[in-house]
């Protein structure tokens, strides 16, 4: 009983980690193809979190001048 449930929790576990990945390979793939604004939405939360890729994403997308944004706090913490 105890290796079912650990077995269903692993698995839980392991589904959560892929469905989070695909969202940051999403946001990088928005960067890259200039879709700021996409890739600003899907890497904010990973840049909050401490990813130094994701915070430099996240500060390039409120630095650049494309997207207008007018959080200047935002512009020094990223």
């Amino acid at each position: 009983m105890k290796k079912t449930i650990t077995t269903i929790l692993l698995c839980t576990i392991a589904t959560i980690s892929f469905a989070q990945n695909s969202k940051y390979d999403k946001g990088l793939k928005a960067f890259d193809s200039k879709e700021y604004l996409t890739a600003l939405k899907l890497l904010k939360p990973y840049a909050d979190s401490g990813d130094s890729i994701a915070q430099f994403v996240t500060g390039f997308c409120y630095f650049t001048k494309v997207l207008k944004i007018k959080y200047e706090s935002f512009d020094e913490e990223y």
